[in-house]
């Protein structure tokens, strides 16, 4: 293990620390009545000089490092809902989200997804030498994770929704129909 993180309401952290807690690691953060703890390990278990020693000594991380690097979102704020229409950078326009996926058989499928405001999406599909499919969908946004459900003629969702999780502008995927989208799943980024 290189770094835990451990999560307790305020309320339970106070009454932990008064029973030695401090021994689950480092208070890192407070943020919505929440108190986050990192642990790292106290030594490096592989023998000295053997590569996963080597390896394992480049990757540990010091609790200040911890610290200063984590950062605690808030779902309900506008750093999740910036890259999407209608937060603060780009009020009502539209926003295009592009992606590249293998194809099954033959090139590649380079994928673009435009958020509208009105909580409509076009999920457009271009695969390799073949043509282009435009397919009409509606998005939410839940916390940190947009969702995207592609709709079918009668404007129900057709397979699986697909999840991302906001990282500024990458849209991170985290449920997707595997065996539509591959294992990696689609990953999206912010048209510049």
């Amino acid at each position: 293990m290189l770094l835990r993180i451990h999560v307790f309401p305020e309320s339970t952290w106070a009454k932990l620390e008064q029973v030695g807690g401090a021994s689950l690691g480092g208070e890192i953060a407070r943020a919505r009545g929440r108190v986050y703890l990192a642990a790292t390990p106290q030594a490096n278990p592989y023998p000295r000089g053997s590569a996963d020693a080597n390896l394992f000594d480049a990757m540990h991380l010091a609790i200040t490092d911890v610290k200063r690097w984590l950062s605690v979102a808030d779902a309900a704020s506008d750093l999740a809902s910036e890259f999407l229409p209608g937060g603060p950078t780009f009020g009502p326009a539209p926003v295009m989200y592009l992606g590249r996926l293998p194809a099954v058989n033959t090139g590649y499928r380079d994928v673009k997804v435009i958020f509208r405001a009105d909580s409509s999406a076009l999920f457009s599909t271009a695969y390799a030498g073949k043509g282009v499919l435009n397919q009409k969908g509606r998005w939410s946004l839940q916390g940190v994770y947009v969702r995207l459900d592609v709709l079918d003629d009668r404007g129900q969702p057709k397979e699986s929704p697909f999840i991302w999780a906001i990282r500024e502008s990458v849209l991170a995927p985290v449920t997707w129909d595997r065996n539509a989208y591959g294992t990696a799943g689609l990953a999206l980024r912010l048209r510049p």
